[in-house]
């Protein structure tokens, strides 16, 4: 009989738990009219290798994005634009040791349509970067686009997945990307002295394009993988914080009489804060 009143107390105690759980419906709450500044800090370490040779490349940036809300629309969609404010980068290597900075990046970026959760319903053209080299590849790698949040209600534990196709232009060079990432509500945690959802999310990313280097034709393929950690507000619904570290392994591919392959290897860290 004591055993069986221990069963119908565990049976009654996990029941409890289970529906005491918090749950969370996720959404961004962007206002008409502002402007959400966020701040990029990236470190990176570069290989690559041509003709036998290994060149080590070491970067750290400080980018500035902005998400501007154009308007609010009837049908609960924002109209947003997200461009480049400035990045300042340290690259040093054998070749050079210099500090690049720009306050205005030349990269054009076009009015989105998104939703509450952040999928993009109407996009106007693609993002154009109008520079090429190192700062090319952090901005390509680093630029904001909106984590797509889940339309169900979550509770601690839940996951949820989405597939992402994104096409820049790079000085004239399309790269296509697709990317797939996975997400699971951690915990509720507080963070900067606000409630938020900390949420770790994956993602496998795939590019593909061809660029014109130095008169040459060049193919590029590239994968990437990141393991990062996200903070939702609950007050705000805005993401306020994130940190990932990214792993890309990218080739290059010469035709021709020159023919050759250039593997490349790209291990990095970044943050990223609602500044403003």
């Amino acid at each position: 009989m004591k055993n069986l009143y221990a069963v119908f107390w565990l049976i009654l105690l996990f029941s409890f738990s289970v529906f005491s759980q918090e749950i969370y419906k996720l959404s961004y709450n962007f206002e008409q009219g502002k402007i959400y500044r966020y701040q990029d800090v990236i470190k990176s370490k570069t290989t690559q290798e041509v003709m036998g040779q290994e060149i080590r490349v070491d970067t750290k940036a400080e980018m500035m994005h902005k998400i501007i809300v154009d308007s609010v629309l009837e049908n609960g969609n924002y109209l947003i634009t997200i461009s480049f404010d400035s990045i300042r980068a340290q690259i040093i290597s054998k070749q050079m040791d210099t500090v690049l900075s720009l306050k205005e990046i030349p990269a054009k970026r076009k009015k989105i349509e998104v939703d509450k959760f952040g999928n993009i319903v109407n996009k106007e053209g693609r993002d154009k970067i109008v520079i090429g080299g190192q700062l090319a590849d952090e901005i390509l790698q680093n630029k904001i686009e909106l984590h797509i949040l889940s339309d169900k209600e979550l509770k601690i534990g839940d996951k949820w997945e989405t597939t992402v196709y994104d096409t820049t232009d790079i000085m004239g060079t399309l790269i296509v990307t697709k990317a797939k990432n996975k997400y699971k509500l951690i915990k509720k945690e507080n963070k900067f002295d606000k409630d938020c959802l900390k949420i770790e999310y994956e993602t496998e990313a795939e590019s593909e394009g061809n660029i014109k280097m130095q008169g040459e034709q060049v193919y590029f393929e590239s994968s990437v993988d990141v393991e990062g950690i996200l903070y939702y507000d609950l007050s705000s619904k805005l993401i306020i914080y994130e940190e990932a570290d990214v792993t890309d392994n990218t080739s290059l591919a010469t035709s021709g009489p020159r023919a050759m392959i250039i593997p490349i290897t790209q291990k990095s860290s970044f943050t990223r804060k609602l500044v403003q």
